[in-house]
């Protein structure tokens, strides 16, 4: 019977506020989420943490964990919150979307501090809350959807009209500033199911994917409306690409950075090595359960694996390229890789990472262009890793993959040596014709059956 298997790398269920780590811990965040639980407890000042990544690397993986790992498992005490900034950004206000997620929360106690807190906020935002209220009238109620209605909701007519009279009055923007943060401070300092101090993390995630204009508009409540003791901010975000808000709200020349830092406390990025005495990479041990998990067949995990080992050397996949790669080598057939010799496994190999992260390498190994020099440059290949008499500088797999390739790329006319030593890599009598041809039957018989859509740019 054949042997099934995935083709999409399991992506296992998160029950925000209840999915921890765990045993489920492919990425080795554990310890991760343990030093960010730790720092938040103890420190009193308002902290707001910016956890730095590019897309892909993992950080909404982690920040949904977290929010559940921060009191299940690492015994803390603060109020975690999870808010998706991206899902709300539709709206004009951050404040109504930011206040209803954290009333909202199933892990916070829902006592009278945040009631205060939450009506606080309805003065301030009342005229936004008086939109996302016309758009619940016209029916678009399941676009808008729970915060917006737990905003409205927390807008009674006795509520409305005292907002009224606060915006007749000079003061009242401040007054209403003013009972906000006091109810923060009164939900931070008895929070606590035993009374005690009980600090509030809220965790904002994907806020470099929102509209420029409301992420640094999120950025500006964060800093005028939650700076208090014990509350705190996680950003999931790309520093860089949030810089590309900065600049496209206020031109070319303003210095970003130094804009952001007013906002920011401290960076924080998720490790990319396993905490082991080689400090491998991450992304290796994910490859390698995730495979297993997948159903891929253990020669074909082992050969890519150590293409995976060299490649990573010179450009580190994120964790969203490692499930595109993964996707690549299941969609190719199980018969490649058990019943094919080596060398056919591992040009294979080679052209299956040439399509996902050089595809210009990929054109090259078919049109018969491709350069020993530009195989050596993908893999990280030193003349010295090639060098059977260096025993500290020697690489065995560089070594098999640019003899392969050598043979390959010289249609096997090389050394008598190179002949004798990868001829037989891909014929049992050692009578291949014209290996040159070789990508080209690779790709015909595995390649080019199926390909994955990929998106236009």
């Amino acid at each position: 019977m054949m042997q099934k298997q995935k083709l999409f790398p399991p992506d296992p269920e998160i029950t925000l506020y209840q999915t921890g780590f765990g045993g489920d811990d492919p990425f080795d965040r554990k310890g991760t989420g343990k030093a960010l639980s730790d720092l938040v407890e103890r420190i009193e000042d308002p902290l707001v943490i910016a956890l730095d990544g590019g897309w892909g690397s993992g950080k909404t993986w982690f920040l949904k964990r977290w929010v559940g790992a921060h009191r299940k498992e690492n015994g803390s005490r603060a109020t975690t919150v999870y808010f998706d900034a991206f899902a709300h950004d539709f709206m004009d206000e951050p404040l109504i979307g930011l206040t209803a997620a954290i009333g909202e929360c199933p892990s916070k106690d829902g006592g009278g501090g945040w009631d205060k807190a939450r009506k606080a906020a309805a003065k301030l935002v009342i005229p936004a809350a008086r939109v996302a209220l016309a758009a619940l009238t016209a029916g678009v109620s399941e676009a808008v959807g729970a915060v917006a209605g737990a905003a409205v909701g927390a807008i009674g007519k006795e509520i409305e009209t005292a907002a009224d009279a606060f915006w007749a009055q000079e003061d009242g923007r401040r007054e209403a500033m003013k009972q906000f943060r006091d109810a923060l401070v009164e939900l931070t300092t008895t929070g606590g199911e035993d009374g005690k101090p009980a600090p509030l993390v809220v965790v904002v995630d994907e806020l470099d994917r929102c509209r420029p204009d409301y992420a640094l508009a999120l950025l500006e409540v964060i800093k005028h409306f939650f700076s208090v003791p014990n509350v705190h901010f996680v950003l999931g975000v790309n520093l860089d690409a949030l810089g590309h808000s900065v600049r496209a709200r206020y031109g070319a020349g303003i210095d970003a950075e130094r804009y952001l830092r007013k906002f920011i406390s401290l960076s924080m990025h998720l490790p990319d090595q396993m905490n082991d005495h080689k400090a491998s990479p991450l992304v290796l041990a994910y490859f390698k359960k995730t495979a297993k998990d997948m159903g891929i067949v253990p020669v074909a995990i082992g050969t890519f694996g150590s293409h995976l080992d060299l490649a990573t050397r010179t450009h580190m996949p994120t964790m969203r390229d490692m499930n595109q790669l993964l996707s690549r080598l299941a969609l190719v057939d199980s018969e490649a890789f058990i019943g094919s010799l080596f060398g056919w496994r591992d040009i294979l190999t080679s052209m299956i990472l040439f399509q996902h992260s050089a595809p210009q390498l990929a054109r090259k190994t078919l049109d018969g262009t491709l350069t020993l020099q530009e195989v050596h440059t993908f893999y990280g290949i030193s003349p010295e890793m090639l060098n059977k008499e260096d025993g500290k500088s020697y690489d065995r797999s560089a070594y098999i993959i640019s003899g392969l390739w050598k043979y390959v790329i010289t249609d096997g006319v090389g050394s008598e040596q190179d002949r004798d030593e990868f001829s037989g890599a891909f014929d049992d009598f050692r009578r291949f014709d014209h290996p040159r041809t070789i990508p080209g039957i690779i790709s015909r018989k595995y390649l080019e059956k199926f390909v994955f859509q990929e998106p236009k740019p």
